[in-house]
Protein backbone atom coordinates (compact mmCIF):
# COMPACT_ATOMS: atom_id res chain seq x y z
CA UNK A 1 0.00 0.00 0.00
CA UNK A 2 2.87 2.40 0.73
CA UNK A 3 4.04 2.43 -2.88
CA UNK A 4 0.60 3.60 -4.02
CA UNK A 5 0.70 6.63 -1.74
CA UNK A 6 4.17 7.56 -2.96
CA UNK A 7 3.19 7.04 -6.60
CA UNK A 8 0.16 9.31 -6.23
CA UNK A 9 2.07 12.02 -4.32
CA UNK A 10 4.89 11.94 -6.89
CA UNK A 11 2.38 12.23 -9.75
CA UNK A 12 0.65 15.19 -8.10
CA UNK A 13 3.94 16.96 -7.32
CA UNK A 14 5.21 16.42 -10.87
CA UNK A 15 1.97 17.85 -12.28
CA UNK A 16 2.13 20.84 -9.93
CA UNK A 17 5.55 21.70 -11.40
CA UNK A 18 4.96 20.94 -15.08
CA UNK A 19 2.39 22.37 -17.47
CA UNK A 20 3.24 19.59 -19.93
CA UNK A 21 2.29 16.91 -17.39
CA UNK A 22 -0.98 18.72 -16.62
CA UNK A 23 -1.81 18.87 -20.33
CA UNK A 24 -1.16 15.12 -20.68
CA UNK A 25 -3.40 14.46 -17.69
CA UNK A 26 -6.21 16.66 -19.06
CA UNK A 27 -6.03 14.97 -22.45
CA UNK A 28 -6.16 11.52 -20.87
CA UNK A 29 -2.58 10.60 -21.79
CA UNK A 30 -1.29 10.32 -18.21
CA UNK A 31 -2.57 8.98 -14.92
CA UNK A 32 -0.88 8.20 -11.62
CA UNK A 33 -1.16 4.42 -11.90
CA UNK A 34 -0.80 3.96 -15.69
CA UNK A 35 -4.43 2.92 -15.91
CA UNK A 36 -6.35 3.50 -19.13
CA UNK A 37 -7.84 6.97 -19.34
CA UNK A 38 -10.11 8.52 -21.91
CA UNK A 39 -13.35 6.90 -22.92
CA UNK A 40 -15.98 8.58 -25.07
CA UNK A 41 -17.39 10.52 -22.11
CA UNK A 42 -13.91 11.68 -21.10
CA UNK A 43 -13.27 12.99 -24.59
CA UNK A 44 -16.36 15.20 -24.31
CA UNK A 45 -14.86 16.79 -21.22
CA UNK A 46 -11.67 17.85 -23.00
CA UNK A 47 -13.32 18.92 -26.25
CA UNK A 48 -12.97 22.62 -25.40
CA UNK A 49 -9.48 22.15 -23.99
CA UNK A 50 -7.80 24.64 -26.34
CA UNK A 51 -10.15 27.44 -25.29
CA UNK A 52 -9.56 26.90 -21.58
CA UNK A 53 -5.94 25.75 -21.64
CA UNK A 54 -4.12 28.49 -19.70
CA UNK A 55 -6.68 29.05 -16.95
CA UNK A 56 -7.42 25.35 -16.58
CA UNK A 57 -3.74 24.41 -16.30
CA UNK A 58 -3.16 27.00 -13.58
CA UNK A 59 -6.17 25.81 -11.62
CA UNK A 60 -5.22 22.16 -11.91
CA UNK A 61 -1.62 22.89 -10.95
CA UNK A 62 -2.85 24.63 -7.81
CA UNK A 63 -5.15 21.72 -7.08
CA UNK A 64 -2.39 19.14 -7.63
CA UNK A 65 -0.05 21.08 -5.32
CA UNK A 66 -2.65 21.31 -2.55
CA UNK A 67 -3.58 17.64 -2.93
CA UNK A 68 0.04 16.46 -2.87
CA UNK A 69 0.82 18.51 0.24
CA UNK A 70 -2.32 17.31 2.01
CA UNK A 71 -1.84 13.68 1.05
CA UNK A 72 1.82 13.79 2.12
CA UNK A 73 0.77 14.97 5.57
CA UNK A 74 -2.10 12.48 5.85
CA UNK A 75 -0.04 9.42 4.96
CA UNK A 76 3.34 10.43 6.35
CA UNK A 77 3.42 7.34 8.59
CA UNK A 78 3.02 5.15 5.49
CA UNK A 79 5.60 7.01 3.40
CA UNK A 80 9.26 5.96 3.19
CA UNK A 81 10.77 6.51 6.64
CA UNK A 82 7.37 6.43 8.36
CA UNK A 83 6.53 4.01 11.16
CA UNK A 84 4.32 1.86 8.90
CA UNK A 85 6.58 1.95 5.84
CA UNK A 86 7.49 -1.44 4.41
CA UNK A 87 11.12 -2.14 3.82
Amino acid sequence: MNIHYKTLVDFLQKGADSVEDIEKCIQGEASPFNSPVGDAEGQKLVKRYDELNEIMCQMIQGLFLAMSERLSRMVSDHSPGGIFATK
